[in-house]
C-alpha cells in the first residue's frame, strides 16, 4: 500500500492500523518513495531466521547457505575502511 505525505498527516491512525494488520505502507513525496511503515514484530535478526529455518524449515541446506551469506555480510562490514 502507498500513501502520500498528505495522507500520512490526515490518516495517520488509519495507516498505523494497516501496519498493525500486517500490511506495509510506503510513504511517497512527489510520487517517489521516502519511507516505509512496517511492523517491528515482523523484524527478526539473521541469527534468529537461521534458527527458525533449521528448526522448522524443510530444507536445512537453505538455512546453512543463508547462514553463510549472513556471515559473509558481517565480515564485509568489518572490512570497510574508515578514512
Amino acid at each position: 500500500m502507498t500513501a502520500s505525505l498528505t495522507d500520512l498527516r490526515r490518516r495517520t491512525s488509519e495507516l498505523i492500523d494497516e501496519v498493525k494488520r500486517g500490511n506495509e505502507v510506503e510513504i511517497e513525496s512527489h510520487g517517489k518513495p521516502v519511507a516505509r511503515l512496517v511492523s517491528p514484530l515482523e523484524t527478526i535478526s539473521g541469527d534468529r531466521l537461521v534458527q527458525l529455518l533449521k528448526a522448522h524449515g524443510p530444507d536445512p541446506e537453505t538455512a546453512n547457505a543463508l547462514d553463510a551469506e549472513i556471515q559473509k555480510f558481517r565480515e564485509s562490514q568489518r572490512e570497510i575502511p574508515l578514512d
